[in-house]
């Protein structure tokens, strides 16, 4: 469906509704100016999911969270 939307200079109201994108954010790798690739992943999860809380953003949404087990299944 995304293919719809590719490509096209304006974007109808329809399309928008009937097509609707959002940006899943899996990591923090920078902030700020600085390099966070080597801050444990908790807290580098922790300062994304703050982040994306103050931009109050429909369409900007952390990953959902997998365990281990979530990948047995």
């Amino acid at each position: 469906m995304l293919q719809q939307r590719i490509g096209r200079k304006t974007l109808g109201k329809k399309i928008l509704t009937d097509i609707p994108v959002v940006v899943l954010a899996y990591d923090l790798l920078e902030w700020q100016g600085a390099d966070w690739r080597s801050r444990p992943q908790h807290e580098r999860r922790t300062q994304l999911e703050t982040l994306i809380d103050s931009c109050q953003s429909e369409v900007l949404m952390p990953s959902p969270v997998l365990t281990g087990k979530d990948w047995l299944h």
